[in-house]
């Protein structure tokens, strides 16, 4: 007898209506629900072709922290709101988010496709940002000291107020920075580009919160700093040293008095673009601790830096389920960068990738062992345990790596680590023998886009296509930051520190020519653990957007300072539809916020404004 159902052909929304009706007969499930017992979850898939993780990265922290803000804000002063660029770079970045681009799991026609639209959206979100700074610097009504040639607009997209280091690219060294009383503020060469570009340079800045502060530049000399032989490098924070000539960091909490100790380690890695798996037969594992490394220092006034050069010699290749006995050269430089008020170590590691199907992770050394570990997620801060799940007869391994955004943070209540990132998602963290030990993966290269002989997975994920472009054997480089601290992530705020590192003050310099522009502008002092998302132009009309999110796990009472003209302020949803008109005296709006909420604050701007 045929049975005979009815089907429908609805939109989401008709969906959840239906799942409504009956959601007092359903079970209430809490957690990630990442548990593979009777379906895959291809938990690797996040860290196949890092390089195309890095660059979606890039593409959208600058169009959400600086194309779109700086593009308000240089609206208000004449600057044509480039809406049609904006969406341009949004549509190309959405372009590449489809689950086997994004993923890394396609094959390798369709990622050199996904490298194309990301390098157009990072142009076009560069371009846009660039160009709204120089409209803004150009447009200050200022009163430059004396001596003064250029001005300087430095811009901070985060919501707290900070003290970080600026960088700026000058055609020549001749020139010193100098605030608005004519003060020299210390600018060091860190970089020395092509005779036609110029030289990099860094300098402290004391930033307004969301907003932008103006310097100057003016006839003089920055600082040519010498790089020297040497291991050791501190401040008042922290210590970085290079042990015996190792390629290894040990990083010594002043405040704690804990040591923290940094090196690579490498694996095999016979898995497909979907998950990682161990060679069942030869797998030696290298660590940059048995590397001898060229170390050398570079001191100034406005950083300190630690440079290890060394090779890693790694297999070459895979050959069947063992690592081969040929082993291949792999150039590496770790820079360890430290700032006199900060406990943040900031990494560059440059590597020339030439070895294929391995993994090659950072891993930090933590003197303690921990129960939990924490990541920061869409809107939200996950807590996960230590512990993994036996899994036996799972169609995939329970996981132990983990998806983290802009950091994740272990500690043992008294003290803990923060570790900060820029496009690296996947982590793992275990208990060892001396302590937790927290993983980052920097890049994870295999051949496969499926294979079929995984200890970790049962059966193929996909076709098995060779994808040789996979391996990534490129020149890569990877950004990470190190963030010791007392209590844990809450207590310390150790995720401003993070914030910091993720978003850096982005400055430019212009003629002085004169508009009507703040010499100074704070768009909104958000304090943490309030953390702002986006600040743009509303997608249907002239209204501002500011977005932020309650990172606490508490109520928080917000008072909020709007230092841009509008006429009205409403609580808005996602979808930019105004529900609630606030109250607002003399710019100030007080709001309750939940734990974890998502506020959308949208200003109407006044009449002859638009």
């Amino acid at each position: 007898m045929l049975t005979h159902n009815e089907l429908i052909h609805g939109t989401l929304e008709d969906y959840v209506k239906e799942l409504r009706k009956h959601a007092d007969k359903m079970q209430v499930y809490k957690g990630e629900m990442r548990g593979c017992k009777s379906r895959p979850i291809l938990s690797s898939s996040i860290s196949a072709r890092m390089y195309i993780k890095q660059m979606n990265y890039q593409s959208q922290l600058l169009l959400e922290k600086y194309a779109e803000p700086l593009s308000l804000l240089a609206s208000m002063h004449g600057y044509r709101y480039p809406r049609k660029r904006l969406l341009t770079a949004w549509k190309l970045v959405l372009l590449n988010h489809a689950h086997d681009s994004i993923y890394g799991t396609g094959t390798d026609p369709v990622h050199k496709e996904n490298e194309v639209r990301f390098l157009r959206a990072i142009q076009i979100a560069s371009d846009v940002a660039y160009e709204a700074a120089r409209h803004l610097a150009e447009r200050i009504a200022d009163n430059p000291p004396s001596g003064a040639e250029y001005r300087i607009l430095i811009y901070n997209p985060l919501g707290w107020p900070r003290r970080d280091v600026a960088t700026l690219v000058l055609p020549s060294a001749g020139f010193k920075l100098v605030d608005a009383e004519g003060r020299e503020i210390p600018a060091q060469v860190v970089e020395y580009l092509s005779p036609w570009i110029g030289v990099k340079v860094a300098f402290p800045v004391e930033a307004t919160p969301l907003g932008y502060t103006t310097l100057y530049l003016a006839e003089g000399e920055a600082e040519h700093p010498k790089e020297e032989k040497g291991t050791r490098i501190e401040n008042d924070k922290v210590a970085v040293e290079a042990v015996r000539g190792k390629a290894v960091l040990k990083i010594f909490d002043k405040e704690t008095g804990l040591t923290y100790t940094v090196t690579l380690v490498d694996e095999g890695d016979a898995g497909d673009e979907y998950n990682y798996s161990p060679p069942q037969e030869h797998d030696p594992h290298y660590t940059s601790a048995e590397v001898d490394a060229e170390t050398s220092i570079v001191t100034g006034k406005v950083m300190k830096q630690l440079v290890l050069k060394f090779e890693m010699n790694l297999p070459e290749k895979l050959e069947g389920q063992k690592r081969s006995q040929k082993l291949i050269s792999n150039p590496v430089k770790l820079t360890a960068t430290i700032y006199e008020w900060s406990p943040r170590v900031d990494l560059k590691i440059e590597l020339e990738n030439r070895a294929e199907d391995h993994r090659l992770r950072l891993k930090i050394q933590a003197p303690y062992s921990v129960d939990y570990h924490y990541a920061e997620s869409q809107f939200h801060v996950i807590k996960r345990s230590v512990k993994i799940p036996e899994g036996k007869d799972w169609v995939e391994k329970p996981p132990t790596t983990f998806p983290q955004l802009g950091w994740m943070s272990i500690d043992n209540g008294e003290a803990g680590v923060t570790v900060a990132n820029k496009g690296l998602p996947e982590y793992e963290v275990r208990n060892e023998e001396q302590g937790a030990a927290v993983y980052v993966t920097l890049l994870r290269a295999v051949g496969w886009l499926s294979r079929g002989d995984l200890v970790t997975r049962r059966g193929h994920a996909g076709p098995p296509i060779p994808t040789p472009d996979a391996q990534c054997k490129r020149k890569m480089m990877f950004e990470l930051s190190i963030i010791p601290h007392k209590g844990d992530w809450k207590a310390s705020k150790s995720y401003v520190e993070a914030g910091n590192f993720t978003a850096s003050l982005l400055a430019v310099y212009a003629p002085l020519n004169r508009g009507k522009a703040p010499a100074t502008l704070k768009v909104a002092s958000i304090d943490p653990p309030l953390v702002v998302t986006a600040l743009k132009k509303a997608e249907d009309n002239e209204w501002s957007v500011l977005r932020f999110y309650n990172v606490g796990s508490e109520e928080r009472e917000a008072e909020i300072k709007i230092g841009l003209p509008f006429e009205e302020a409403w609580l808005a949803n996602l979808n930019e539809e105004p529900l609630e008109k606030l109250r607002a005296e003399n710019g100030l709006l007080r709001l309750k916020v939940q734990p974890h909420k998502i506020v959308t604050l949208m200003l109407k701007p006044p009449k002859g404004k638009h």
